[in-house]
Order: structure tokens, then sequence, then C-alpha cells
């Protein structure tokens, strides 16, 4: 085999594999907000500015601009791969997917910025390990979980038809 295709077939595989990414647990996912508060705050102003400026009710920031692209460079290291902008009626609201299953159903944990708590029920830790797990559950009957992580950030699991 020549040099070119062992070069090739390991960058396939490497492909593969992150394409294969494990399901974080939650804490995993709480420890890395934790470590990366100022950036996430950094992140919510620089996003909430961005989708301001859309005049549009929902906006995805997926990069094209420099103050896009150096938002999602900053999310990155945070490990978020997209960030949704909604107008809220006072608050700007974002939804930061950081991970989604493959699925007919597919499961999708979240960082949320200003969700509404009277459409949501945020869960104890005990409670929400409990949601989380059941998540991965196909017959289970739990279909999202909410974990408040400050006043105004929140880490979400849940269940979404495709």
């Amino acid at each position: 085999m020549d040099v070119m295709m062992k070069y090739l077939i390991a960058v396939a595989a490497v492909i593969l594999l992150a394409s294969c990414a494990k399901r974080p647990t939650s804490a995993e996912m709480v420890s890395n907000f934790e470590e990366n508060k100022a950036t996430f705050a950094m992140i919510a102003s620089l996003a909430c500015d961005i989708g301001k400026h859309q005049n549009s009710q929902r906006y995805t920031i997926r990069g094209g601009s420099e103050s896009e692209d150096a938002l999602l460079d900053l999310a990155d290291t945070v490990d978020v791969e997209q960030i949704v902008y909604v107008a809220g009626e006072k608050k700007c609201v974002l939804d930061m997917p950081v991970w989604e299953s493959d699925e007919a159903m597919p499961e999708q944990l979240s960082y949320r910025y200003n969700l509404v708590e009277q459409e949501n029920v945020f869960l104890n830790r005990d409670k929400f390990e409990h949601a989380f797990s059941e998540l991965q559950n196909k017959a289970g009957k739990i279909k999202h979980a909410h974990l408040k992580l400050t006043k105004r950030w929140a880490f979400s699991a849940f269940k979404h038809a495709s």
C-alpha cells in the first residue's frame, strides 16, 4: 500500500470516529459550563447582539461575517456546535446544541440562555440525572429535562421529532 492510500485511510478513520461522538454525561456538561462561565457570558452577549440586528424572530448564526466567524470560533472552545437566536418578548433567547443522536427521534443536548421558566420545569440535580438517563430509553416517557445552571443559563436534554 502506498503512502497516499495509508494517509487517505487514516483521514477517513478520523472522520468516521469524529462523526460517532459519544453522548456526553450531564456531569461533563455541567463541569464544562462551570469551568467556562466567562466564555458563555461572552457568547451570550455577542450572539444576542448579532441576533438583534437580523430583524428576524429566529436566526441561526452560521458564520460568513467577521463577527459571526469570531463568535463561532469562541463557541467551538466550549464544544458548542451551533447557536440559534430567538427574539424573546423582552430578552434574547439562545439555543446552543452540543450533541445530537442520529436516530429517527433524535435526542439533543443543549445549553440554553434565557429559557422561559413559565414554559419549562427545571429539575433539581437528582431528578435531572434520572430524567437524563431515562431519555436514552427509547420506550421512556420522558421527552425533555432542564437543569438550571445559573439565573439565565440551563442545560437541556430532549427528544424531538426529526
